[in-house]
């Protein structure tokens, strides 16, 4: 079945999205108690334009709906994206009937009346014709003007592709967006050599997103959820402690750097302090007066270092999905 798209305004998608979903039970014991409204303001005021969070991530719709209600910051300034079809750790519906019903409650929650993009979540968990179906909702949702973008995200490359190709030969269109995590960062540089053949399917925009690994790439264990081996992890706490010793750097300030002075596209860091904001916004010259300037000799050579640590481990993924 081929569609006919109609065109809308659609803005640019923004160099940095602040991402919605730290604002959850995940990453913190009492999200309601995250000063979300002054985060976003902060990030406002530093240039920062989008916003990406998900069904999936708890009470961060509503959260985040109440912020912007509070705030009253300019609807065209922002671009805001959420996620469907991913309800729980082990509860996934991407019928046309759910799609739907999660669009317009993400509405609702955000106090909104249109969103910027709207992402198929997680879809290697789920059978490619299911996950096929969502999408021509999301794309008849699009035709009414009620999102903007349309696409997927999720952790395998290969999955993503496959989506995105199977989507435009049965829709004759394709996929606007395809957001990658934990491809594009300190210990995984995959995504990077695929972006021609997402390009090739017809997809716009590659986002990269989890620019800290979900908290692998840090000075502190991972969440206990983390997926990663534990000889990845292992790998990764040593490096962080000699380049501490070394150098005095924070194995995670220096991954934000070196994804956002890097990647040339579009990328989503979870903040849950206005120090982390600054530190994003600064590094990724999105703050008003500033640039990304290349990453510096010293950060380049905690880079090789932490590299040469992690060894055969280096591009490694960790099993998720079908």
């Amino acid at each position: 079945m081929v569609q006919q798209e109609v065109s809308v305004s659609k803005k640019d998608i923004p160099r940095l999205f602040i991402g919605g979903a730290v604002f959850n039970f995940q990453y913190t014991q009492h999200p309601e108690q995250v000063p979300v409204a002054d985060l976003l303001q902060i990030a406002y005021d530093r240039g920062i334009r989008g916003i990406d969070t998900s069904e999936y991530y708890g009470p961060s719709e509503v959260l985040i709906g109440k912020a912007l209600k509070k705030l009253n910051l300019p609807r065209n300034d922002l671009y805001i994206a959420t996620k469907t079809g991913r309800i729980a750790i082990d509860q996934f519906d991407y019928s046309p009937e759910h799609i739907e019903m999660s669009v317009y409650r993400s509405l609702e929650r955000l106090g909104i009346d249109y969103l910027d993009q709207v992402l198929a979540h997680d879809v290697e968990f789920a059978p490619r014709e299911d996950v096929l179906v969502g999408i021509g909702r999301l794309f008849e949702l699009k035709d009414k003007g009620l999102v903007h973008r349309v696409g997927v995200s999720g952790y395998p490359l290969d999955v993503l592709l496959d989506i995105a190709v199977r989507a435009r030969k049965m829709y004759g269109r394709p996929l606007d967006v395809i957001l990658s995590y934990c491809h594009y960062c300190l210990h995984n540089t995959t995504l990077l050599a695929r972006v021609e053949e997402f390009k090739a399917a017809g997809v716009d925009v590659v986002i990269n997103a989890s620019l800290l690994s979900m908290g692998l790439l840090r000075n502190a264990p991972p969440p206990e959820f983390h997926p990663a081996s534990a000889d990845l992890k292992a790998a990764v706490a040593a490096a962080a402690s000699e380049i501490k010793q070394k150098y005095n750097i924070n194995l995670g300030d220096l991954a934000l750097r070196f994804a956002l002075k890097t990647w040339q596209g579009p990328s989503i860091i979870g903040c849950l302090s206005s120090e982390e904001v600054t530190v994003a916004a600064e590094s990724a010259g999105s703050a008003p007066g500033t640039s990304s300037p290349e990453l510096s000799d010293t950060d380049k050579e905690c880079i090789d270092l932490f590299r040469s640590r992690l060894g055969d481990l280096y591009n490694t993924d960790w099993p998720s999905g079908l």
